[in-house]
């Protein structure tokens, strides 16, 4: 699996924070960008990646047309 990397979407409130491994979410209310940025790193450090069907992803679908 790729090395698991956070982006953070700065403010305004909520931040959110995006593995890009997965594309799960991780939100934050605190007001300081500190202690938002704290808390949305350590929801990552927790979460397990959800692997992806990348046939569904990329839209693949068979020569007849069919999904």
């Amino acid at each position: 699996m790729d090395t698991r990397k956070l982006r953070i979407v700065k403010p305004p409130l909520p931040a959110i924070g995006i593995c890009e491994a997965c594309n799960s979410q991780f939100t934050s209310i605190k007001r300081s960008q500190d202690e938002a940025e704290n808390e949305i790193k350590a929801a990552f450090d927790d979460h397990e990646c959800k692997v992806r069907d990348q046939t569904c992803v990329r839209g693949v679908f068979d020569s007849d047309g069919g999904g």
